[in-house]
C-alpha cells in the first residue's frame, strides 16, 4: 500500500514485519514485544519515513534494513539488539540520532555508509567487530568514541569521514 503514512503495531501476533518500498511511510511506532524479526530490506527505499521505534523483541537489524531511507532522522533501537547488519543505514543521508545499544557487538559492513548527517557516533562497550565501510561516507562525523572491547576494525571504516576531528579509544 504506497499511501500507508503511519503504522502502529501493537498487536501481540504479528511477528514479522515487512513493508518494503511504501513510499508515503513516515513513521513507525512498534511496541510489540513479541516481533522478533524485521525481513532484509523490510524498509528499504521508504523515502519519506522520517523515524521508526524498533520493537523491544529484535534482536538483529537485517541487511539493508533501512537502505535508501534518504529522510530517516530519528532511529530507537531496542536494548536488547545484538547485532547491527551489512548497508542496514547505507544512504540515509538524513539520519542525526542514533544510540548504539550496549548489547550490540556487531556492525557489519557498510552498515552506516553514506550516513551524511552523522555528527558524533560512540560505539558502547562490548562491540568487538566494525567491518569493512562501516562509516564510509559520513561527511559530516567530527567525533567517534570507540570501546575497548573493540579488536576488529575493517579496512576503509572511516574512508570518505571529511569532518572527522577525534577518534578516543577505550571511552577515554
Amino acid at each position: 500500500n504506497t499511501a500507508l503514512t503511519k503504522l502502529f503495531c501493537y498487536s501481540n501476533q504479528l511477528t514479522v514485519l515487512d513493508v518494503a518500498a511504501t513510499a508515503a511511510l513516515t513513521g513507525l511506532d512498534c511496541d510489540n514485544n513479541q516481533l522478533t524479526a524485521l525481513d532484509v530490506s523490510a524498509f528499504q527505499l521508504c523515502k519519506n519515513l522520517t523515524s521508526i521505534r524498533i520493537p523491544s523483541g529484535v534482536r538483529t537489524l537485517s541487511s539493508n534494513m533501512f537502505y535508501g531511507c534518504d529522510a530517516l532522522i530519528t532511529v530507537e533501537l531496542p536494548e536488547g539488539l545484538t547485532e547491527i547488519g551489512s548497508y542496514v543505514f547505507a544512504g540515509c543521508a538524513h539520519l542525526q540520532n542514533l544510540v548504539i545499544p550496549s548489547a550490540v557487538n556487531k556492525i557489519r559492513y557498510s552498515a552506516f555508509s553514506g550516513c551524511a548527517s552523522l555528527t558524533e557516533m560512540v560505539i558502547p562497550e562490548g562491540v568487538e567487530m566494525i567491518e569493512y565501510k562501516c562509516f564510509f561516507g559520513c561527511t559530516s562525523l567530527q567525533y567517534v568514541t570507540l570501546p575497548s572491547t573493540l579488536d576488529t576494525i575493517g579496512s576503509k571504516a572511516f574512508s570518505g569521514c571529511e569532518a572527522l576531528e577525534r577518534i578516543t579509544f577505550g571511552g577515554s
